[in-house]
This record gives C-alpha cells, structure tokens and sequence, in this order.
C-alpha cells in the first residue's frame, strides 16, 4: 500500500496544479479581454502573451495567441511580432474561418501596412496554389496584380487583371480590376502600340456599368478617359469631360487644373 502512496500523492497534486492553471489563465483571459474593452492595447496583449506562454497549444493559449496578434497587428502596429504570431495560429488552429482571416490579414500587412510587395505576392501566391481558400482567389489575384504594378512589373500586372476578367467578368472585382487595367495600359502607353486606344476602351466600358449604379467608379472612369484624350492630343473631348464632372469629383481642384492645362497647351500650339 504504501509503495503507492507517494506516486497517487503526486499525480493528485499535479492534478490540482493543472486545475488551478487553468483557472487562473481564464481568469487572466478575462482580465485581457477587459483591458481590451477599455482600450488598454499593451496591457491586454501582455495578458494574453502570459496566457500563450503557459499554456502552449491549448484552445484558450490559441485563442490568447490569435487575440494577440490581432491586436498587435490593428492597434499597435506590432507587425514583425503580429507576422509571427499569426502563422504560428494559423500552424495550432483547426478554426478553418479564422485561418482565413489570419492569412488575410498577413496579405493584409505584407501588402497595405509595411509596402513588401514581393512578399505579399509570394503570400497570395501559395494561398492560391494550396487550393484551400477557391472563394478568394479573385481578391488574392487582385492584389497580387497591385502588387506587381507597385513594384513597377506593370506588364505582369497587366497579365494578372487579364487572367482575373476571364475568370470573373462580371461584378465589383471586375470593375476594379477594369480601372487598375486601364491605368496600368495608359502607363505604358508611350512605348507599346494601341496602349491608350486599350486604355480608353476599359475607361469607356466601366463608365457604361457604372453611370447609374456606382458613381464613384464611373466619375474614376470618365476623369480616366478624360485623361488619356488629352495624351491622345483629343483636346476639346477631354475638356468637355472634364467639365461634365467637376461639380463631382471628390477633389474638383484637380480637374480645373487639368483644364486649364489644356487651355494652356493650346494656346501654345496656336503660337
């Protein structure tokens, strides 16, 4: 009897240190999740940090590490230490919806938060040959084609938004896609053949979708086309564009500059 006494003492003990582990990291989770709600950013990760700490690979130390990383990641602006903890949730969790929001959300970093570009096209990238996320494969396609142009690789972008319109012609993705196309053809225009003829005919179909339905888009569209008739030398167009939508365009500085560029320009050529 005795020969069991000390092993059954220590696994009742080891019990009971587990138990109070516990309730004291739900507890310490409450109180970050408290200091949270209070705006208290530093003091609630710190919280959750201890949490992820002592008790590796749990639901709730995975739980702590994805509040964490979220929150260093939209408040803190933490984004090495969010990068790491993100993919280290994504590697303990089994949650397949918030998976996808933490690979989104390091696309998201790499991309609008810290500018590097190549990495974020090597993220989209592998999440599009994973096979794993089909829904999102236009928007990682999308940025990867941004990206792309960001980096100055406008062909490769062009490539990209061609790709994304064979596969989703229609809807709100299109539209951007459509815009970004045009642009990225008008960058190019001086030095590939009918680049501003392809540039207009884009700005030209999204501002047909879009005058009734998305009048944002379509004064984007018409300041573009706008744009590529004054390259194109079709002055008195641009002009009479420009002017149909400067009471509306979101920055209407802009356009009388443009115009009154034009009516510089002419004059010169009257000279």
């Amino acid at each position: 009897m005795k020969e069991y006494f000390v092993p059954l003492i220590l696994l009742f003990s080891g019990f009971l240190s587990s138990c109070t582990s516990q309730s004291s990291n739900s507890a310490r989770y409450l109180t970050a999740e408290k200091l949270w709600t209070e705006k208290k950013y530093e003091a609630s990760v710190v919280e959750f940090d201890r949490i992820v700490k002592e008790s590796p690979g749990s639901a709730l130390g995975v739980q702590a590490l994805w509040r964490a990383s979220m929150t260093r990641a939209l408040f803190l602006n933490d984004f090495p230490e969010a990068l790491r903890g993100l993919q280290s949730f994504i590697d303990q969790s089994a949650q397949s919806n918030l998976v996808l929001d933490a690979q989104k959300e390091i696309g998201e970093i790499l991309f609008s938060k810290t500018q590097q570009y190549p990495q974020a096209i090597d993220h989209y990238e592998k999440l599009i040959q994973s096979k794993k996320f089909p829904k999102e494969e236009g928007f990682f396609l999308y940025r990867i084609s941004r990206a792309n142009a960001a980096l100055g690789k406008i062909k490769r972008a062009i490539s990209t938004e061609e790709s994304i319109l064979e596969k989703y012609p229609e809807g709100d993705l299109a539209l951007k896609t459509k815009l970004d196309l045009a642009q990225n053809w008008f960058t190019i225009g001086d030095v590939e053949k009918q680049a501003y003829a392809k540039s207009l005919e884009l700005y030209k179909e999204v501002s047909d979708e879009t005058r009734t339905r998305d009048r944002k888009k379509y004064l984007d569209a018409q300041f573009g086309m706008a744009i590529v008739m004054e390259e194109m030398d079709r002055l008195d167009e641009a002009v009479n564009i420009f002017k149909s939508i400067e009471s509306e365009y979101e920055v209407p500085n802009i356009v009388k500059i443009r115009i009154q560029k034009i009516y510089d320009r002419s004059k010169r050529k009257k000279i």
